[in-house]
């Protein structure tokens, strides 16, 4: 039990410092970011949601799921196998998801996928 609070401990550590550090790029970007063309600016915002959401989804469809599953095997709930075969799905869908993340927030990726698929517009 005592590894698990530590190995939680140190996950939630890891959260927060991320989340600070997020925090504090985000701040640094919009105070340099005053005398650069607007192209550039677009730019910036879309990498930045881009790599927020691509960081994002290993941690919903990994830690999150990891989370739950120790703690009903700690627990002892029935339904254990169920969980860790969800967990190892979750695992695998991460690269895909990431790869349509990417593709769904760049604006030329979705262009071109756009242009690909012959899609006009989305409605």
């Amino acid at each position: 039990m005592a590894v698990i609070a530590s190995i939680a401990s140190v996950a939630l550590a890891a959260v927060v410092l991320c989340a600070i550090f997020t925090i504090r790029i985000w701040c640094t970007l919009y105070t340099k970011m005053g005398n650069v063309s607007k192209r550039t600016k677009e730019m910036q915002r879309m990498l930045t949601i881009t790599l927020i959401v691509c960081a994002a989804i290993p941690f919903v469809f990994g830690v999150i799921p990891l989370f739950l599953a120790i703690y009903a095997v700690v627990l002892r709930v029935e339904g254990t196998t169920a969980m860790f075969r969800l967990l190892i799905i979750a695992a695998t869908l991460q690269g895909i998801l990431n790869s349509i993340s990417a593709m769904l927030l760049v604006k030329p990726y979705r262009t071109a996928l756009r242009s690909w698929l012959r899609i006009n517009n989305f409605s």
